[in-house]
């Protein structure tokens, strides 16, 4: 449950509207890689190891956390980075 809180946060922070709103898990998946990228061993250590782990193309970041959180000031953005 604690791995919800960011999404929470910035959800609040953004009237309620879905950081990651995707029709379906691919989609979602699609639209978090845009803003964090695709997981990797170097960024993420075990995750080829997961049991459900797929592998997904890598493509260059498209989102920031401006576009996605607008309504947080550089403070909220930090934060919600660091959490």
């Amino acid at each position: 449950m604690c791995g919800q809180q960011p999404v929470y946060f910035a959800e609040l922070s953004n009237s309620g509207k879905p950081l990651f709103p995707g029709t379906d898990i691919n989609d979602q998946l699609k639209i978090i890689f845009r803003l964090l990228g695709v997981p990797t061993e170097s960024s993420w250590s075990g995750v080829t190891q997961l049991p459900d782990y797929k592998a997904y193309t890598q493509f260059p970041v498209a989102l920031t956390w401006d576009q996605s959180v607008p309504n947080l000031d550089h403070f909220g953005k930090d934060l919600l980075q660091k959490i």
